[in-house]
């Protein structure tokens, strides 16, 4: 016997899946806003780094205002307190 199904038993299956695929693209939008920010990227083998609250500065240098996020880099060959 051949039974015949109808078209609306997989509606919320589809339903399920384009909320399913629109939580995964709002999900990657705050990976793209973190891409946008900017980072100050130091290198240690430049000398020594002092970061504040307000600023930063490298060897011995004025401090520069800057308050964002910073990446560190860089090899020393020496004992030095970072």
């Amino acid at each position: 016997m051949i039974k015949i199904t109808s078209t609306c038993e997989y509606i919320p299956y589809k339903i399920m899946f384009a909320l399913f695929i629109i939580v995964m693209l709002l999900s990657q939008l705050s990976n793209m806003a973190s891409a946008s920010e900017s980072f100050v990227t130091l290198d240690i083998s430049k000398g020594s780094i002092v970061i504040t609250s307000t600023g930063y500065s490298q060897n011995s240098s004025k401090e520069i205002p800057y308050t964002g996020k910073y990446i560190l880099t860089g090899s020393i060959t020496k004992n030095q307190l970072i």
